[in-house]
């Protein structure tokens, strides 16, 4: 809750810190420690990240940020996996942000996790 409320209050202010901030999401998601508390604060953290800075900021990471979470999305703690689809929510508003982003091989695995968890 702490980290989602530091993005809110330095609103717009991590950008140059995107890049040092993913590996540790990224870790905190995949990761053989990762607890469920740890992935929620994660995902929350990172939803609040995709809220509040420009698309453009994380196309160049959306390869490598998606995949945990589209993992989360099948978790089987139900927490872990609404936190998940919200994040999925905030990916589907950044994808198509830049022009010339190819953001195609990316919709596949999304619409994959999501109907696997709802089917």
């Amino acid at each position: 809750m702490q980290l989602r409320e530091l993005v809110r209050v330095i609103n717009n202010s991590l950008e140059a810190h995107i890049a040092q901030l993913l590996p540790g999401l990224t870790g905190s998601l995949d990761g053989k420690g990762a607890t469920a508390p740890i992935k929620i604060e994660a995902l929350g953290f990172l939803r609040a990240l995709l809220q509040t800075h420009p698309a453009a900021v994380f196309h160049p990471y959306l390869p490598k940020i998606t995949p945990p979470v589209y993992k989360n999305v099948a978790e089987k703690y139900a927490k872990i996996s609404a936190e998940a689809l919200l994040v999925c929510s905030e990916f589907a508003k950044v994808f198509p942000g830049k022009e010339g982003f190819d953001y195609a091989p990316l919709v596949a695995p999304l619409y994959t996790a999501a109907y696997l968890l709802f089917r």
